[in-house]
């Protein structure tokens, strides 16, 4: 995180040294930098939109080739020979466009790329992938008319895939917008019903094994999980644990346990939503503070993994893989970095155990997880209307399901019933190396909701346990997700200040709450706690997240 900040901040500085501040396009010279010739030759100031013919759109393959410059962001472990990848030559056979590609391999390095891009004012036609989105809207788009505005694209005329998509979705529709009010970029969504955070599993083979009654899973309380945690630490065995997690784990870490105290706090920031919809600071409840004063017991009286604030994922997995940990945090049984053959036989999911009086809440993700940033234009692009064409192509549910999956006939397959499906390798896994050669996988452009993946996707035994394990955990959802603060829009002032305040808030909330549960909390530190927060600016971080939110909402 900080290095990405550095960099950011690096091409801030650079960009304030060379004149083009917020409404100015200069050079110090004060002749006005032109960009790089597109296909033709043709070159178009970075403030002046190229003209677009006032005609409709263009069907695909188009009768005469073009060929679009395109700037894009690869995995780290993904190829960045797209000019050779069977995926862009598939999409080049079908549309008769051709791709002049520039690929970059990491986010730190593309954000780079992408600010020394703009100074410079030397544009491809298309950015594919852009990370900090929000930020680069902003600045160049909103402050700096150096990218296309969308508006009269986004319809059913232009657009008839990915706006048929999102326009009975109107937290999505909301979420194209920027803070002006114009659409710059295409989005991405992949939701098969599969929340990300995690569920409470116990091993109840080992519970048995041992003579502890065994909780009923769909109805444990509090007290039962907590005097079942006691029976296993109180069998004497140290290779025995009653309950492993991660510290700093925002998926699966600790924290998951909050909101039996009826209050959730997650997320490295703490910025929660209420029943109102109002942003506030959960860290500094009482409901935390007693989440915390628990968690301090449970660590220092054996209840709870030692090694909780050291170990990683892998050594989490190879402690439950020997059948001696009793209860623990993961995204699922089946298919996770913990899993082992016949896991199922041994352990369950558990409902959230509930305190007398109180109900418990649970982390969630929002149904429809959306991002904007996949794709950007350029003013200088000369070919708008075939690159609409294009996007609207490559989001087309079968298309994205082999740019993000692998290749039909390859790496993927349509099965008898009529279901697109991943084809495992010898190993049973699915051969993400190859894969990463063929495709963009991670980075490719696609819409997949809830609704369209269930459609055509041949779900695998973990995604149906996992809807599974959603439906058992809905009740103890909150009216607002938390995470749908972060879908609304920042100006580029607030993002600044915004990536300023994060590192400072999340440092410090780690080494207080590592404190708080090894040592202990009194009056005296919780309220240098909450002093100390005031100090860094979280009031400040409130307000703007309170402003995003509004923002996705409509209101």
């Amino acid at each position: 995180m900080k290095k990405r900040i550095l960099f950011l901040f690096a091409g801030l500085l650079l960009f304030l040294f060379v004149g083009c501040n917020r409404g100015d396009t200069t050079t110090p010279s004060g002749a006005a930098p032109t960009v790089a010739p597109t296909q033709g030759g043709q070159t178009t100031p970075p403030t002046q939109q190229a003209e677009i013919p006032p005609v409709g759109p263009v069907s695909l393959p188009l009768a005469e080739p073009i060929t679009l410059s395109v700037l894009a962001l690869a995995e780290d472990a993904a190829s960045i020979d797209y000019a050779n990848m069977a995926f862009w030559q598939m999409v080049t056979e079908e549309t008769n466009i051709h791709f002049d590609w520039e690929v970059v391999r990491g986010v730190d390095a593309m954000t780079q790329r992408l600010h020394l891009m703009f100074i410079s004012g030397q544009f491809p036609d298309l950015i594919m992938a852009v990370p900090t989105a929000t930020y680069i809207i902003e600045t160049y788009g909103v402050n700096q008319s150096m990218l296309i505005q969308l508006d009269e694209f986004f319809n059913e005329n232009y657009l008839p895939i990915y706006y048929g998509m999102v326009r009975d979705r109107p937290y999505i529709m909301r979420q194209h917008r920027a803070t002006d009010g114009h659409i710059y970029s295409l989005g991405r969504a992949w939701d098969a019903g599969i929340p990300q955070y995690g569920v409470l599993i116990m091993n109840h083979q080992l519970l048995t094994d041992h003579g502890i009654p065994v909780p009923n899973p769909e109805t444990i309380t509090f007290a039962e999980f907590e005097n079942t945690l006691r029976a296993l630490r109180d069998i004497g065995d140290p290779s025995i644990i009653p309950f492993t997690t991660g510290f700093n784990d925002q998926f699966i870490g600790i924290e998951a346990l909050s909101g039996l105290w009826g209050r959730l706090s997650v997320g490295g920031l703490h910025m929660m939503v209420d029943d109102n919809g109002i942003v506030y600071n959960s860290a500094i409840t009482p409901e935390y503070r007693q989440f915390l004063e628990w968690i301090s017991m449970a660590y220092n009286e054996g209840l709870i993994d030692m090694e909780m604030f050291t170990q990683d994922r892998a050594t989490m997995a190879a402690k439950i893989q020997t059948g001696n940990v009793g209860f623990y945090l993961a995204h699922r049984i089946t298919g996770s970095f913990h899993s082992f053959e016949n896991i199922l036989d041994y352990h369950v999911v558990v409902a959230p155990p509930a305190r007398e009086g109180v109900r418990p809440v649970w982390r969630q993700t929002p149904e429809g997880g959306f991002g904007v940033g996949m794709a950007v234009i350029p003013n200088s692009n000369l070919h708008v209307r075939e690159t609409i064409a294009l996007l609207d192509f490559l989001y087309d549910p079968m298309i994205a399901l082999q740019g993000r999956f692998g290749m039909l006939g390859t790496h993927t397959a349509i099965n008898d019933d009529g279901f697109f499906h991943v084809v495992l390798g010898e190993d049973g896994h699915h051969p993400l190396d190859e894969i990463n050669q063929t495709v963009p996988a991670s980075h490719a452009l696609h819409l997949l909701f809830r609704d369209t993946v269930q459609e055509l996707f041949q779900l695998v035994p973990a995604q149906i346990e996992t809807i599974t394990n959603e439906a058992l955990y809905r009740p103890f959802h909150t009216r607002y997700a938390h995470d749908l603060i972060w879908r609304g829009q920042l100006s580029a002032e607030d993002t600044e200040a915004v990536l300023a305040l994060e590192v400072s808030i999340r440092e410090y909330y780690v080494e207080a709450i590592a404190q708080f549960i090894m040592n202990g909390i009194t009056d005296a530190s919780w309220d240098t706690f909450k002093n100390t927060l005031d100090a860094i600016g979280i009031d400040r971080m409130i307000e703007i997240r309170q402003r995003q939110l509004n923002d996705f909402l409509g209101r």
